[in-house]
């Protein structure tokens, strides 16, 4: 491989990082809009922010549904009975990888 061809799979490498990055950025203001609608008259529930954080890719559904509480510190557990857990009807949400500190973006 010439320099040539290394610096532009280099560049090819930093365009695609950026449109992945355009793309995060996108999603966190579409998500802080939404908040916003309701200020600075409103009021936001838990119910709307997870709606929000859904829509926009900030909070992802665990597939399949959990059977049982995932741990201690498992907030489905708090809102759902062993009977809703052992059926698979619990809708548990777990943070997207955008929330995860941008390790995706750490140099190889």
């Amino acid at each position: 491989m010439t320099y040539l061809d290394k610096f532009n799979a280099d560049c090819d490498l930093i365009g695609e990082r950026m449109d992945a990055m355009q793309a995060e950025i996108d999603q966190l203001r579409g998500f802080a809009l939404r908040l916003m609608e309701s200020w600075p008259c409103g009021d936001l529930d838990g119910g709307e922010l997870q709606d929000a954080a859904v829509a926009f890719g900030l909070l992802e559904l665990r597939t399949p549904a959990p059977t049982e509480p995932c741990g201690e510190n498992c907030g489905c557990a708090e809102y759902a009975s062993a009977e809703e857990f052992s059926a698979g009807e619990v809708r548990c949400f777990t943070r997207a990888a955008l929330l995860d500190g941008g390790k995706q973006w750490k140099r190889h």
